[in-house]
């Protein structure tokens, strides 16, 4: 649920979070990609730029014509940046997965 999303799944005295993952995978059929570090920091000068989230999805869309990003989205990778940076004083390191079959 977007009750989740906003205020966060993780217990406040747990380990950090398993590093993010890179390249795609299927979850209930579809296919995720995660957000890449390149997709971050263009995602953090977007906001400090003030844009709103349809403008930043927009300019995304841009930058990375192959991974499109509803407004949504960025607003939720934006509140689990700046929680997992709160908790634990840094942004999530890429680990690398399977390849989507």
């Amino acid at each position: 649920t977007h009750w989740v999303l906003v205020r966060g799944a993780e217990a406040k005295r747990i380990p950090p979070p398993m590093p993010r993952l890179v390249g795609p995978f299927r979850r209930k059929g579809g296919l995720i990609w995660p957000f890449t570090e390149a997709e971050d920091n263009a995602l953090l000068v977007l906001e400090r730029q003030g844009l709103n989230y349809s403008a930043m999805a927009r300019e995304m869309l841009r930058m990375f014509p192959d991974r499109p990003r509803q407004p949504p989205t960025l607003k939720y990778r934006l509140l689990t940046l700046a929680r997992y940076e709160e908790r634990y004083g840094g942004r999530p390191q890429p680990r690398e997965t399977r390849a989507a079959a």
